[in-house]
């Protein structure tokens, strides 16, 4: 299923928005400056800030940083939608870049 993408507002900046090459804020997008060009990245955040629209911004983030399995649903969902990767990629960066157990990723990836 995939994840209806609202036009939101984008702001290039020339800083890592966290630790992040970009980051979705439910109103808005902030992607870094040399970013700026990458419609991938892009989309991958306009299908977080439909997640955040669709479960709640405060619910979102609450189990965004609390709930491994819900990091793994709402990042495979962006990645897969919003980037195009495959499986094996999506598995390798959750594993990687968010510390997700590999139990859980085959739970959500397959």
């Amino acid at each position: 299923m995939t994840q209806e993408r609202k036009k939101v507002p984008v702001f290039y900046v020339p800083f890592r928005p966290i630790y992040r090459r970009g980051i979705a804020c439910h109103w808005f997008i902030l992607i870094r400056s040399k970013y700026s060009g990458d419609l991938n990245l892009l989309h991958h955040e306009e299908i977080h800030c439909a997640q955040m629209r669709n479960v709640g911004l405060l619910k979102y983030l609450w189990r965004y940083y609390t709930d491994k399995r819900f990091v793994a649903e709402v990042e495979y969902a962006a990645f897969k939608y919003g980037s195009k990767y495959n499986d094996r990629r999506i598995k390798h960066i959750l594993e990687h870049n968010y510390n997700v157990p590999i139990d859980v990723i085959e739970e959500v990836v397959g």
